[in-house]
C-alpha cells in the first residue's frame, strides 16, 4: 500500500467519525466530546482538543491538544486533518503548559 492511500485512509476515517460527532451532538453545554466513534489511532495520543479563535485573530484559530506528556504525537495528521478542513496555512505546533490555554479561552 502506498504511504498516501494509507494517510489518506486514516484521514477519511477520522473525517467520517468528526463529521458523525458533529452532526449527532449538541455542543451547547459542558459535557466532554464523545469519542468513541474516533478511530484508536487518533484520540489516544491526547486527551482534549479545543479550538478557540486567538485574541486579535478574527481569522485565525487555534488548535489545542492535550498530549498527556507524550513526547510523540501525530502531528502530521493534526496538519492534513486541517487542511482537509480547509485551513489556508497551518503553523507547526508548540508546546505550551496547559494553564497557557487557560488563560487565553478565559481571556
Amino acid at each position: 500500500m502506498r504511504v498516501q492511500d494509507h494517510c489518506a485512509g486514516r484521514l477519511r476515517g477520522v473525517t467520517d467519525a468528526v463529521l458523525e460527532i458533529a452532526a449527532s451532538e449538541s455542543f451547547d453545554d459542558d459535557l466532554p466530546v464523545p469519542v468513541g466513534t474516533l478511530p484508536a489511532w487518533f484520540p489516544r495520543a491526547w486527551a482534549w482538543w479545543d479550538l478557540p479563535r486567538p485574541p486579535g485573530g478574527a481569522d485565525r484559530l487555534r488548535l489545542w491538544a492535550d498530549t498527556r506528556g507524550e513526547p510523540f504525537f501525530a502531528r502530521e495528521d493534526l496538519r492534513r486533518l486541517r487542511h482537509a478542513c480547509g485551513a489556508r496555512t497551518v503553523a507547526d505546533p508548540v508546546l505550551a503548559k496547559p494553564q497557557v490555554r487557560v488563560d487565553e479561552v478565559s481571556a
